[in-house]
C-alpha cells in the first residue's frame, strides 16, 4: 500500500514539474537548442570558391604557378610571373624555402601583373621571417568562410570530378598526385584541424575519409565523373566554422590539375546567429 501511494505521488510530481529544456552538448561545445534545428530559412548550400563566399573561381581544374620571389618584409611581396589572381582569393604555397613565412594559406592583395602581397584571412599583413632562398609553388585554394556575425554548422560535402578517363591508382585520369589535396578548418593564425590527416592522391582514397568513392561512365560525352560525399555525424557533432573567429574551411589543392576536365565541392548545412557560449567543435565524423 505504501508503494502504490508513493508511486502515484512520484508521477504526480513528474508531470506537474515544468517541462527541462536539454541542451546538446559535446567536448568543448555548449550549443543552444534553437541552434541545431536546420531549416529551409538558415540552409546553406555553400560553393567552394577562390573568394571564400561563394564567388570567384569555383572549377578546381587548377595549374600551378612558380614563385620566384617572396620578399622579407611586411607584408610579404610575392613575384609569381603572369599567376592570373584577383585581390581577394585565397592561395596555397608550398615549397617556399629560407621565407618559409611565404608557405600556407593566404589571401592576394593589391596584386599586379606579375606580384601580390599576402594577407591572412582577417586581412591582417603577412610578415617574412627570413629571406628567400628558392622557389616554390603557389595554387588557387577552395574555401567557405562565413560572415563575422554567423556560425555555419556543415553536415555534408558533395564532391564530383569529371575527367576523360577514371583509372585505378590515379587521380582521375591524372596520374597519383606527388602532394595531394587536403581539407582544413582554419583561421588567420593557420591550421586548427585537419580533416584528412594523410593528404588524397588518388581519386579512390577520398574512401578513407567517405567510404566507398561512387563513379559513374557518361558514354555521351566519352568522359567519367567521380563523386565523393562526407555526411557528419548529426547534432551537436557537425563541423561548426565560427565567423566571429575568423574561421574557414579550405580544400587545399598542392599539385597542378590543368588535366582534369572539372572539379568542383558543395558544402551544405544551416547557418545560426551567433552565441555567446559557444565554443568550436572539431568532431570526428561518419561516412554516408
Amino acid at each position: 500500500m505504501f508503494f502504490k501511494r508513493y508511486f502515484i505521488f512520484a508521477l504526480v510530481l513528474c508531470l506537474a514539474a515544468p517541462a527541462l529544456a536539454i541542451t546538446p552538448r559535446g567536448l568543448n561545445s555548449t550549443l543552444k537548442t534553437h541552434e541545431n534545428t536546420p531549416t529551409l530559412a538558415n540552409r546553406i548550400d555553400a560553393i567552394a570558391s577562390t573568394q571564400g563566399d561563394g564567388t570567384g573561381a569555383v572549377g578546381q581544374n587548377v595549374s600551378g604557378t612558380t614563385i620566384t620571389g617572396a620578399t622579407n618584409a611586411t607584408p610579404i611581396v610575392m613575384t609569381v610571373t603572369a599567376h592570373g589572381y584577383s585581390d581577394g582569393d585565397f592561395v596555397t604555397q608550398l615549397g617556399t624555402t629560407g621565407n618559409t613565412a611565404a608557405n600556407g594559406v593566404f589571401i592576394v592583395a593589391n596584386k599586379t601583373d606579375n606580384t601580390y602581397e599576402l594577407t591572412d584571412s582577417d586581412g591582417d599583413n603577412v610578415a617574412g621571417n627570413g629571406a628567400f632562398s628558392a622557389g616554390g609553388e603557389s595554387l588557387e585554394a577552395f574555401v567557405v568562410k562565413p560572415p563575422a556575425d554567423k556560425i555555419y554548422n556543415i553536415k555534408r560535402l558533395n564532391l564530383f570530378a569529371e575527367d576523360t578517363l577514371f583509372k585505378i591508382n590515379s587521380y582521375m585520369n591524372i596520374s597519383a598526385l606527388t602532394n595531394g589535396i587536403q581539407i582544413e578548418v582554419r583561421n588567420a593564425a593557420g591550421l586548427v584541424k585537419s580533416l584528412t590527416p594523410t593528404s588524397v592522391k588518388t581519386f579512390n582514397e577520398w574512401g578513407l575519409y567517405s567510404g566507398p568513392v561512387d563513379t559513374v561512365a557518361i558514354d555521351a560525352t566519352a568522359n567519367a565523373i567521380g563523386g565523393m560525399r562526407w555526411t557528419f555525424v548529426r547534432g551537436s557533432s557537425d563541423i561548426k566554422l565560427d565567423g566571429s573567429a575568423g574561421e574557414y574551411i579550405a580544400i587545399k589543392i598542392q599539385d597542378d590539375l590543368t588535366g582534369l576536365v572539372n572539379q568542383k565541392a558543395c558544402f551544405q548545412g544551416f547557418q545560426t546567429g551567433l552565441d555567446t557560449t559557444f565554443t568550436t567543435l572539431y568532431p570526428n565524423f561518419s561516412p554516408g
